[in-house]
């Protein structure tokens, strides 16, 4: 046959006898396919297949039996992890109790925004210029001081010093965050030399196609020591130029200064996740540089 020689067969579309069988004269046979049997003469269906194998596993042992051999793999668990993971406790009680330095801000806060309603504070003039945070006419503040004060042409208000977001947030972190930022080294910044050079680096390079940043006001406050720029923004800044600075004290045994710029991002993340600054443009800024 056909399937004996391992020729093709042409029967099933030009019937029996096929073209093979007939030029080779013989007589032409078509195979009956053989079904498998399993071991028990009849096929299982899949419902006891499951049984089955509930079954096994129900009769597992949760330990190995004397005379057998456990070939069973122990769940890998993380390290250095403790065994109460998501075990309820009283310790997992939540504070209720406010410490003496938020409550103290919290009432700074309020008075802060208490001083609105004061008809010489809605009418003082902004001398100095800073960040403007838009309201709109149907601000609830706006609707606040109009009905107040009976003024309807004023459009601007000073923000206040505790708000204008001009200084970073170091004394509004608790000591868990502060020795957090200093384990990543977020407060660390290079010698002077190289830092002077990786900021002139930012400013050559990277400042002429991504100009976000005032060099002459950055500079002002970066030789500075008693109002230094912002510390994100610095490092930021030292991210941006470790990419373009050919300071071999930046570079590893292969020549790249990957491994540096790791360290600058690494730095500038920490603070960028503990909100370490709240000044909002000085945000903006360095997530352009860091991205």
């Amino acid at each position: 046959t056909c399937h004996a020689r391992k020729v093709r067969c042409d029967a099933a579309s030009l019937g029996v006898p096929c073209t093979n069988c007939v030029a080779f004269s013989i007589e032409c046979k078509i195979p009956t396919p053989k079904r498998k049997k399993t071991a028990g003469g009849k096929k299982e269906s899949s419902s006891e297949r499951r049984e089955s194998y509930a079954e096994n596993d129900d009769r597992s042992p949760s330990a190995p039996q004397s005379g057998t051999i456990s070939t069973s793999i122990p769940a890998a668990r993380p390290r250095d992890l403790p065994d109460t993971i998501g075990s309820n406790s009283q310790a997992g009680m939540p504070e209720t109790e406010l410490s003496d330095t938020y409550a103290d801000q919290q009432r700074l806060h309020n008075g802060t925004w208490a001083q609105y309603m004061k008809p010489k504070f809605a009418r003082a003039p902004i001398k100095e210029a800073g960040r403007v945070a838009y309201l709109g006419e149907s601000s609830n503040l706006s609707l606040l001081v109009q009905d107040q004060n009976g003024a309807t042409d004023v459009v601007h208000y000073p923000l206040p010093e505790n708000v204008r977001g001009a200084r970073a947030r170091a004394n509004e972190l608790d000591n868990v965050e502060i020795d957090i930022l200093h384990q990543r080294g977020a407060f660390l910044l290079p010698p002077r030399a190289l830092c002077d050079e990786l900021v002139d680096a930012y400013f050559q390079w990277i400042a002429p196609i991504c100009p976000v940043i005032n060099r002459s006001k950055f500079m002002r406050r970066y030789r500075d020591a008693k109002n230094p720029p912002s510390l994100l923004l610095l490092q930021a800044i030292l991210l941006a130029g470790s990419r373009v600075c050919s300071n071999p004290q930046l570079m590893d045994a292969n020549g790249s200064t990957t491994p540096a710029a790791m360290t600058f991002y690494k730095r500038a993340k920490a603070l960028y996740d503990a909100n370490y600054e709240d000044d909002r443009v000085t945000i903006v800024q360095a997530l352009i540089l860091m991205g």
